[in-house]
């Protein structure tokens, strides 16, 4: 589910809305037929997180708000970040955070899990989540720029390898109104590009990358 190949349905109606709860959601994404055998096609999409949620909240007892809070923001050192939603909340948009809070979680990550001595995630999830989970799937639902890339997903990100013949890679998250966080392990650095825009501009942030990875290059050569 979180390498969104699951082949439940990618967008379900019931997602974040105040009428449902997120094991009725869950429990009514899986009430429709598949999209795909599971495993065999990548369909981008909040329907796999809304059910992954569910399955956290169950396995927990605890609701997914309070297991957000309890396992990312306090450990994280991040009070600001929280999920909204009550009863349904949508994992893939109903996060609140700020920019603070928002780099020390970047920097978690790209600190293998670990940031000022505190461990958020063990250095293997880490590793888990920031490498091609996709097993050669397709990728049938996706936005035109990732196809034209040729870009594959990891658990929860993107995945491009930016050197096949080292194979130093870039994992990113960009959203769909202008926020664009990614992780270049390549050149040991991460950044979040920002801009607020009414419109879809996922495609946003490219240029910005690419004239860092130029300082950077230019820097050290």
């Amino acid at each position: 589910m979180l390498s969104f190949t699951s082949g439940l349905e990618e967008d379900p109606d019931c997602a974040g809305r105040a009428t449902s709860t997120l094991q009725q959601c869950a429990a009514a994404i899986a009430a429709l037929p598949l999209a795909a055998p599971p495993g065999t096609q990548y369909r981008y999409g909040n329907g796999h997180l809304v059910v992954a949620a569910a399955i956290a909240e169950s396995v927990s007892g605890t609701p997914f708000t309070t297991l957000f809070w309890q396992r990312l923001s306090v450990p994280l050192g991040a009070p600001s970040t929280f999920m909204t939603g009550g009863a349904n909340p949508n994992p893939a948009g109903n996060g609140r955070s700020t920019m603070r809070d928002y780099a020390r979680f970047v920097r978690m990550l790209w600190n293998g899990g670990e940031i000022d001595g505190t461990r958020v995630l063990s250095e293997h999830a880490v590793a888990e989540m920031q490498q091609d989970q996709t097993n050669g799937a397709p990728i049938v639902v996706a936005s035109a720029i990732r196809k034209a890339l040729g870009s594959r997903y990891g658990l929860g990100s993107w995945y491009d390898v930016l050197d096949p013949a080292t194979g130093a890679f870039e994992v990113s998250s960009p959203g769909a109104f202008g926020f664009h966080p990614w992780i270049d392990r390549q050149r040991d650095l991460y950044g979040v590009y920002v801009i607020e825009a009414p419109d879809d501009v996922s495609a946003g942030g490219w240029d910005v990358k690419q004239q860092v990875r130029n300082a950077v290059d230019a820097s050290s050569s």
